[in-house]
Order: C-alpha cells, then sequence, then structure tokens
C-alpha cells in the first residue's frame, strides 16, 4: 500500500474496488472451482495442484475482505460477522455455492482441505440481516447437513490444521445463528449428539492440538449460555450432552497429569492464560445440569484428598504426592469456575447449597495445607487457591451481589465451624452461603485439630481461652440462630469506637440483624469479647 495517502483515501479506493470488481472475482473464482471439481485433476502434478490452491486462496481472501473497514486486527478472531454486501445476496442465496465447498473438501487431499475449510468458516459467518427469517433457516439447514456429512466421515481431521479450521467452523454454529433456530433443523438430535461425541474424544486427546480446544468450549459455552432464552418447543437435548462435556474435560485435565510427569511434558497450568482462559468458557458449561457436575467434583476431591493424606502419612512417596498436588490444583481451579459461573437470577438455593458443599472442601484443603507449609509448600495449589478465592469474592462477597440465599441455614452438626475461623480472616464468607448440606459428611481427609486451653491464671482478658471456640466443644444445634443468641455482641463496640458510645447496630431495642449479614463483621467483636 502506498503509505503516502491519507487513510480514508485508502478507503475510498478500497470501497471502489468492493463495488466494482470484488464480487466479479468471488463468482469467477466459484466458477473455476467449479469446473475443477467436475474434471479429474491430477494433484499430484505441482502445477494442477498449485493452481487450484491459488483458486481457494482466491476464493478466501474474496470472502476475508475488510467490506465495512473496521477489521484493524487480522489476526484477531473476535469478529465472527462478515459484512457481505447486499449485492452478493444471490450468491449465498444459491446453496450451490456452500455445496460447492463442502464437496471440495471431500474430493481434495488432506493437504488443500484446510483451506476449504477456511472459506466454509467465512461463509458461515455472513451477518444475519444479509437473509429474511426463510431464507435464513434454508441456508443454515445445508450448512448443518454438511458438518454433519463431515463429522459422520471424518478421514480429513486427523490432520491438525483440518482439526483446527473445522473448531472454528462448530463454533461459527452458535455465534452467528441462535439455539432457537439450531433446534429447528431437520437434523438437529443427530448433529448434536455427533458434536458432542466430536468434543468428547477431542477434549479426551487433550495433546493433540491443544490450541483448537478453545473453539469447541465456546460452541458449549454459548450453546448453555442459551438455554434459559429458548423459547422453542423443539427439545435442545443439552441436558443430556452437557454434562458428559464437563465430565470430558475435567477427567481429562486429572489424567493429564500422570503423563505429564511420566514423559516431562510441558505442564498446562504453566499457562495462566490458556488456563483461565478454559475455565471461563467451562463456568458456564459446569452451570448446565450443576447437580451433575457438583456431584462430579465432590466424588473426584474426596478422592484426590483422601489418597493425599494417606500419602502424607507414609515415607518415600514425594513422586506420588506431587502428582495428587496436580490433581488437586486442577479441581480447585474448577471449582472456582464453576463457582464463578453462578448467574443471580438463575440460581437456587439449592445450587447455592451446592456451593457451599465444595467452598467446603477447598477450605479444608488450605487449612491442610497451610499446616504443612513449614515442611513444603506449592506455588501451583497456592494459585489455584488465589484464582478460587477471587471468584468466590465475586459472587457471594463482592458488593455487585445481586441476591442472596432466601435462608441462612445454620452449619450442620457435621461442621465444625470453629475449624475455619483462622481461614474466616482471609476469606470472610457471607453468613447467607450454607457451607455444607446437612446430609453430606465432612471430607475425612482433614485430622481434628488440637487446642488445649490456656490456665486459669490468665485472667478474663480478651486473649483469654475462650469455650464457646474451643474446637473440642460440640456444634451448637440447628436451630440456634448465630447472630440472635450472642449476647456478648449486644455490648460489644464496634470498632474504632469507645466502649460508652452509644452503638444503635447493638442497642437491645434495634431488631437484630438480617440473616444475610455478613458474618465477617462480627469476627473481630467476637475475639475481644470475653465470655462472663
Amino acid at each position: 500500500a502506498d503509505t503516502t495517502h491519507p487513510l480514508t483515501k485508502h478507503r475510498k479506493i478500497a470501497s471502489s474496488f468492493r463495488d466494482s470488481s470484488l464480487f466479479d472475482i468471488f463468482t469467477l473464482s466459484c466458477n473455476l472451482l467449479k469446473q475443477a471439481s467436475g474434471k479429474n485433476l491430477n494433484l499430484n502434478d505441482e502445477s494442477q495442484h498449485g493452481l487450484l490452491m491459488q483458486l481457494l486462496k482466491l476464493s478466501y481472501n474474496c470472502l476475508n475482505y475488510d467490506f465495512i473497514g473496521t477489521s484493524t486486527d487480522e489476526s484477531s478472531d473476535d469478529l465472527c460477522t462478515v459484512q457481505i454486501p447486499t449485492s452478493w445476496r444471490s450468491a449465498f442465496l444459491d446453496s450451490s455455492t456452500l455445496q460447492l465447498f463442502f464437496n471440495l473438501y471431500h474430493s481434495i487431499p488432506p493437504s488443500l482441505s484446510p483451506l476449504v475449510l477456511s472459506c466454509l468458516v467465512q461463509i458461515a459467518s455472513v451477518r444475519r440481516s444479509l437473509f429474511n427469517n426463510a431464507e435464513r433457516a434454508k441456508f443454515l439447514s445445508h450448512l448443518v447437513d454438511g458438518v454433519k456429512r463431515i463429522l459422520v466421515n471424518p478421514q480429513c481431521l486427523p490432520d491438525p490444521n483440518n482439526y483446527h479450521e473445522f473448531c472454528r467452523l462448530l463454533a461459527r454454529l452458535k455465534s452467528n445463528y441462535q439455539l432457537g433456530e439450531l433446534v429447528k433443523v431437520e437434523n438437529y438430535p443427530e448433529v448434536i449428539r455427533l458434536i458432542a461425541n466430536f468434543t468428547v474424544t477431542s477434549l479426551q486427546h487433550w495433546e493433540f492440538a491443544p490450541n483448537s480446544v478453545h473453539y469447541l468450549l465456546s460452541l458449549w459455552q454459548r450453546l448453555a449460555a442459551s438455554v434459559p432464552y429458548v423459547k422453542a418447543t423443539e427439545p435442545h437435548l443439552l441436558e443430556t450432552y452437557t454434562p458428559e462435556v464437563t465430565k470430558a474435560y475435567i477427567t481429562s485435565r486429572l489424567e493429564s497429569v500422570h503423563v505429564i510427569l511420566r514423559d516431562g511434558l510441558e505442564d498446562p497450568l504453566d499457562d495462566a492464560g490458556l488456563v483461565q482462559q478454559q475455565l471461563d468458557q467451562l463456568s458456564t458449561i459446569g452451570r448446565c445440569e450443576y447437580e451433575k457436575t457438583c456431584a462430579l467434583l465432590v466424588q473426584l476431591f474426596d478422592q484426590a484428598a483422601q489418597s493425599y493424606q494417606e500419602l502424607l502419612q507414609s515415607t518415600n512417596s514425594s513422586a506420588f504426592t506431587c502428582f495428587e498436588l496436580r490433581r488437586l490444583t486442577w479441581l480447585v481451579y474448577i471449582i472456582g469456575a464453576v463457582i464463578g459461573g453462578r448467574v443471580s437470577f438463575a440460581s437456587t438455593d439449592e445450587q447455592d447449597a451446592m456451593d457451599g458443599e465444595l467452598v467446603c472442601r477447598v477450605l479444608q484443603l488450605m487449612n491442610l495445607t497451610d499446616s504443612r507449609l513449614a515442611q513444603a509448600g506449592n506455588e501451583r495449589l497456592e494459585l489455584a487457591m488465589l484464582s478460587f478465592f477471587e471468584q468466590f469474592r465475586k459472587i457471594y462477597i463482592g458488593d455487585q451481589v445481586q441476591k442472596s440465599s432466601k435462608k441462612a441455614s445454620p452449619p450442620p452438626l457435621s461442621l465444625n465451624l470453629m475449624l475455619h475461623l483462622p481461614l474466616l480472616h482471609r476469606a470472610p464468607l457471607p453468613l447467607s452461603l450454607t457451607l455444607c448440606s446437612a446430609e453430606s459428611e465432612p471430607p475425612p481427609f482433614i485430622p481434628e485439630p488440637h487446642a488445649s486451653p490456656p490456665s486459669a491464671a490468665q485472667g478474663s482478658s480478651s486473649s483469654q481461652f475462650n469455650p464457646l471456640f474451643c474446637r473440642k466443644r460440640a456444634p451448637p444445634p440447628l436451630s440456634l440462630n448465630l447472630m440472635l443468641h450472642l449476647p456478648l455482641l449486644h455490648r460489644a463496640p464496634l470498632p474504632g469506637s469507645s466502649s460508652s458510645q452509644f452503638n444503635p447496630l447493638f442497642c437491645r431495642k434495634r431488631a437484630p440483624p438480617p440473616l444475610s449479614l455478613n458474618l465477617m463483621l462480627h469476627l473481630p467483636l467476637l475475639h475481644r469479647a470475653p465470655l462472663p
């Protein structure tokens, strides 16, 4: 380009070329491709192979043209809509154009088929307003049929370039079309089953083209996020296939630990950007059919934590300990992600209780690992803990929290809340969060802490041993309202105020604090208010 001309001059030239010549060039390239597909070309001949490659590149460059002058970063894949001019409408209403590229994909060698898939990605991304509703439904039906053909005959997909472009094509199905439109496609049940199987297989082979997984997770993230808004009567079947995708991702990450440690491969946990990107996508996918996700995470976490404690009690087990710590690191990351995926208007008290099940386990794990910091620490696990608390703070503690549980259930008898007081100082928990359901048992891997009370000669200072917080004391009954029955709170001054100052918060004639009050507001008072 001539850099001496201003940007506006370049834009005028590009617009003039688009209006006068570009469509004719695209039509010519398609016609030549049709002629080439109808002939028995010898693609082993370098000249014929090169000619077909140049034709495909020409078609792709026409479809990838900056039609409205907004693409400032050509390496970005965020601009998913191709702003095809209205004058091109006839080429896309004719199903033969779309069919041409699908036929070429199945008839040319894998060395050229990635270019065909790149063209299909652009065709699938044409702007919605190019069609009316009936035309768009017909175009989408032809597109889905072509995708189904590729999934049924995946001979070329083992090629990394083909695999990557096909993953991009799958992602464009949802980025440009609504779930309500997809479910109306005739072959939708079969196609969504094939896509789910393809995704599960891809996640299980985590070492193959790891950068392509982003597009598959993006597809399922968009599908899961659309479920509350679907008005079509046809079943979307995501309640069947989304848990399979979630399970495949979680189990494949855990299984990868053994291979990485055995073969000395690069650990994905060291790529913080990639991990965070995938967890952001998983946060939405995992909240779909959340009961199954939570049950799976509880099962895997308890197994890994039990194995970890057993290894700590044995000798000469450093390698196995590292293995379990890596697995626990993945689980802590994933638990933080699914908690961070909570949407206030779509969440229920039952789902909040499930969050509490997961939070309880992570807190207990942190209590155990903190007790071993003097012997050995683990940087990856600590970073996972920070990620977990960031998500937990954002959802349940931050200023932007929009919804709390309708009822704050008291801690179950199986949970010794006082065990976690040191942890609560670092991660304040809202009283509205049920830390652990009454039916569940506490994870078995946390050793019972031992605390010995100080002697009676120490007096009744604020540092005196307080039997209320004795870890050996039986937990309060389920009917106890912690915030209403602590008389110490009524006479404990707020931090920063004198003891004689009137404190309306603790005035006995004032209505008791709501159940959703953050327990952390009162922890400093509890520590310095001695028992009578």
